[in-house]
């Protein structure tokens, strides 16, 4: 609701307010799509802080002083879009996320539907997991053990350029094609 300033999601008996942000705009004609934040309780694997993660995917990263303090949150988009898709972009955001202030604000500018709810998010993190994992030859062994447990969650508005075919964010160097949006309608 724009006139108070609130997000909603269905419960069992009643609505459930969900906290939201926005990322703060490049340009005055931004669209912006909403991707799910979340904080999980992981047991079987070590992965607390930002640091943390640089050394499970073995990414190609000096892990910095302040990582160590710096919590770790899963990334998946709100919106319904194919698999492959939806698991790309997860890993993009899980990897490398974005690095800009977060204001508590829904945007006035074009919103994309966040049509994709937190539970069905919290599906891909698992595969998400799996996905970036380092050795691959460990993951195997490792995933059976692994339980995923959501603490917090938040739904964050990132703003993307409107290009010819694609919506972008230059800043995560991140695309997202107007097609696949279009088409997930029918998902």
């Amino acid at each position: 609701c724009r006139n108070c300033q609130t997000l909603w999601r269905p419960g069992r008996t009643e609505f459930k307010s969900v906290a939201y942000a926005q990322g703060r705009p490049r340009k005055a004609d931004n669209a912006y799509l909403p991707f799910w934040r979340i904080k999980v309780k992981l047991t079987g694997i070590a992965l607390q802080s930002y640091a943390d993660l640089v050394r499970a995917a073995n990414l190609p990263r000096a892990v910095q002083t302040g990582w160590e303090h710096q919590p770790f949150r899963f990334w998946a988009p709100a919106f319904k879009v194919r698999p492959g898709v939806l698991l790309r972009l997860a890993r993009a955001l899980t990897l490398a996320p974005p690095n800009t202030e977060l204001e508590s604000t829904i945007p006035t500018q074009e919103v994309h539907t966040a049509n994709l709810p937190v539970k069905e998010a919290l599906d891909t993190i698992k595969i998400n997991l799996a996905d970036f994992l380092r050795p691959a030859s460990r993951v195997p062994e490792l995933l059976p053990s692994i339980t995923v447990q959501a603490e917090k969650y938040l739904l964050v508005y990132l703003p993307f350029e409107k290009r010819h075919h694609d919506l972008v964010n230059p800043d995560l160097n991140l695309a997202v094609r107007k097609s696949h949006l279009r088409l997930a309608a029918n998902l």
